[in-house]
């Protein structure tokens, strides 16, 4: 039985409710407007000091759009990296270092994102002259690198170019600065690994052409662009903080694998009419498409596998609330964080008109 992909997002919204993680509305617009609130003083903290001297106009989006766009994905990082530095620590430090690292990263993600997959190929062509895997492995190595690749955000004419730029070069910056006197080496080594390994999924899945939409390798390539950032975010905070004692890495673990698979198959549940138009990769359209149908319609969906796969986002949800709400987590910000989880899944899958809180794909 096929089911029109119109439906699926009402679907996975009655899915989340029958396990009780749709956030109520009044904690949904509270935490909408503080996440807002949040995202501004990030935006004015990092991009407007990072940009300083960049002129803004001309943006693809309005430019209240684009700063609203950059605002939320900058507050989606930060808290992320906050909730899960409370969860290896059982504590917050403040500041955190590695929240501010992840807000960066996250922000430049998106915005990595929209330049390949929305933007005019001339906008991608100008990022990727810069910013290759040479590029990136310089970052990686040398802790000055970062300046050349401000300098070089001078000489590129796309404004969204020029600002993700001036990101990752504050982004780099900020690592290097943050890592942890006595940080454990391999620890650096995985970041540097997982780093490249999303930045090549990225360029691949940027680089596809249409007929290639159902192929199991481009499956694979875009789980890695999705889940990939959310795990890069933990090994950030082990970078920049390191592990003490009673520290909780397996739940750490566990609670990022299974936001970033949940987060991965909502994002396409949100995205999948768009997606289509665009051409751009989907995991629904890959893993459910009712096969034998005539060329040229409308994909239709296999009902069965798209309540499977609703089936397995709630389950992987339900283990991610239960690490924030173990005994040993009882603290304010891991409930802080489990209702920011909540929200943005409401968010993402229309909890109301202009309410979308931002995770790093879109």
């Amino acid at each position: 039985m096929s089911m029109p992909i119109h439906e699926v997002r009402e679907h996975m919204r009655d899915g989340l409710r029958s396990v009780g993680l749709w956030c109520p509305d009044r904690r949904f617009h509270s935490t909408v407007r503080e996440q807002r609130s949040r995202g501004d003083v990030l935006y004015r903290q990092l991009v407007e000091s990072a940009c300083s001297t960049t002129d803004l106009s001309g943006t693809m989006l309005s430019l209240d759009a684009f700063r609203a766009r950059l605002a939320n994905t900058l507050c989606f990082g930060y808290e992320i990296g906050l909730g899960l530095h409370a969860v290896r620590q059982d504590r917050i430090d403040m500041p955190c270092r590695a929240a501010v690292a992840c807000a960066l990263f996250n922000a430049g993600v998106s915005l990595f994102d929209f330049v390949c997959d929305r933007m005019p190929d001339s906008a991608a062509t100008e990022l990727l002259d810069v910013v290759n895997e040479r590029t990136l492995l310089r970052l990686l190595g040398d802790r000055e690198f970062h300046a050349k690749v401000a300098r070089a955000s001078g000489l590129v004419r796309t404004v969204e170019v020029r600002v993700l730029l001036l990101l990752i070069s504050t982004f780099f910056s900020n690592l290097h600065e943050s890592m942890s006197v006595g940080h454990d080496s391999t620890e650096w080594t995985l970041l540097s690994e997982m780093l490249v390994t999303a930045y090549k999924a990225q360029v691949y899945c940027a680089g596809l052409v249409s007929s290639d939409r159902l192929s199991p390798v481009l499956l694979i390539a875009s789980r890695e662009k999705s889940t990939l950032p959310f795990k890069i975010m933990l090994q950030i905070d082990r970078v920049c903080s390191p592990k003490a004692i009673g520290s909780h890495e397996a739940e750490a673990t566990e609670l990022i694998n299974n936001l970033a698979s949940a987060f991965w198959i909502i994002d396409d549940i949100a995205d999948i009419e768009s997606d289509l138009v665009s051409r751009a990769v989907n995991s629904v359209v890959c893993e459910c498409t009712v096969q034998d149908q005539r060329q040229g319609s409308q994909p239709h969906l296999d009902s069965m596998r798209i309540g499977e796969l609703i089936a397995s986002v709630c389950a992987g949800l339900s283990a991610a609330v239960r690490v924030l709400e173990a005994p040993q987590f009882g603290h304010r910000q891991t409930v802080r964080f489990k209702e920011i989880i909540l929200a943005s899944l409401r968010s993402w899958l229309g909890g109301s008109a202009n309410s979308k809180l931002a995770y790093s794909q879109t």
